[in-house]
């Protein structure tokens, strides 16, 4: 028996910076067809972007896409486990997707859909699998000793699967000063998972040893300019095998970064781009799509170019600025910048996260400091 296990994680519906809809046509034509031949599909968290009102564009199609979900899995006896991701993403919307399957019966003694919030170990006997998962924002101090204590309470030395969302030690920026508190300890653990790891949360897909980076499914910003899609595993049962396959979202927004220093000409900084949007924008029928372009350096000889070919193109510039320049900046300003104290950190992030994060008040920032130990 062939089960296979898609590992779709951070779609963000309500980010501000795509259009929902292409995303939603995204997963019509390249996610729904593999979920529809899957057995258990697992949502990786980060669904959400952030509290979504339901009278918005992003809040219907969320809506629209887990009714989607749903029927996929209704049809064909789809087991869904939906994990929450990061809290001031996610919250506890989650739980959209069990309101709304509540009329669907079991299928082999089993929920068809689950909303997961915290950590524990679902066994699939008509699979003979068991799947540990793991959420973000949980309350233990220390995560990997919390899933070992899932493991030794339910009497397992290893599961086959584990699904989380969060940081390993090998995902950590190389500039980390201090560890999240729930960051896990890849050699405490690599024995206790038979097979893949699946971690939501970092954008960039990539594999490491056990451990399968999702990625996202769309690209959201600059320097998230790779291949988007999602990870699909192949557990035979037969040979006791898991293997792995990457599925590529080819329509996924472009975000195109411009080095002007590296290009000899305007003119061949143009040609450059020009075949960066091309190899983007070549599964479309049209050009006149939405395309991201950074330009570092000096654009000005090619940006009335770009705007003229391009005219959704979406264009910021980047300039570079000389260590002598900064160091100037740095002394002009350095006098306005705010005493930080213990006491008003919360409110200081608070003014400068209020209009992308509305939903994170200046409770819920003391409560993350609080718990990361600032």
């Amino acid at each position: 028996m062939i089960v296979k296990i898609p590992f779709l994680t951070d779609l963000h519906f309500g980010n501000p910076k795509i259009q929902t809809m292409r995303m939603v046509d995204s997963l019509h034509e390249y996610a729904y067809p593999v979920i529809a031949e899957s057995q258990l599909l697992l949502l990786g968290g980060d669904f959400f972007d952030r509290l979504l009102d339901i009278n918005s564009d992003a809040g219907i199609l969320a809506i629209y896409v887990i009714d989607q979900l749903i029927n996929i899995a209704m049809e064909k006896k789809v087991y869904i486990r939906i994990l929450r991701g990061t809290f001031s993403h996610d919250r506890m919307q989650n739980r959209m997707f069990v309101e709304r399957a509540q009329s669907i019966p079991q299928y082999n003694k089993l929920p068809l859909i689950r909303a997961v919030n915290k950590v524990e170990i679902e066994r699939f006997p008509c699979f003979g699998l068991d799947v540990l998962f793991c959420p973000d924002d949980q309350p233990q101090p220390d995560m990997t000793d919390a899933i070992i204590d899932t493991l030794n309470a339910n009497h397992l030395e290893q599961v086959d699967y584990m699904c989380c969302h969060g940081y390993w030690d090998h995902l950590l920026p190389d500039n980390t000063v201090k560890k999240p508190h729930d960051c896990l300890d890849y050699d405490r653990l690599k024995n206790r998972v038979r097979y893949q790891i699946f971690n939501g949360h970092v954008h960039s897909p990539g594999i490491w040893k056990k451990v399968i980076s999702g990625g996202s499914f769309e690209r959201f910003r600059h320097n998230e300019e790779e291949d988007k899609g999602f990870y699909v595993a192949e557990y035979n049962s037969d040979t006791k095998t898991s293997a792995i396959k990457f599925v590529r979202n080819k329509k996924a927004v472009p975000f195109i970064t411009v080095h002007m220093e590296n290009s000899a000409t305007p003119d061949s900084a143009l040609e450059y781009l020009e075949k960066r949007i091309k190899q983007d924008l070549k599964y479309y029928a049209s050009n006149n799509e939405v395309v991201h372009i950074r330009i570092v350096g000096d654009g000005s000889a090619i940006i009335p170019t770009i705007k003229e070919k391009y005219p959704k193109a979406m264009i910021t510039e980047k300039h570079v600025v000389t260590k002598q320049k900064v160091e100037v900046e740095f002394s002009d300003s350095i006098s306005d910048l705010p005493t930080i104290t213990e006491e008003n950190l919360p409110s200081l992030i608070r003014n400068n996260v209020k209009e992308e994060h509305p939903e994170l008040s200046e409770a819920r920032i003391k409560e993350i400091l609080d718990d990361s130990g600032v």
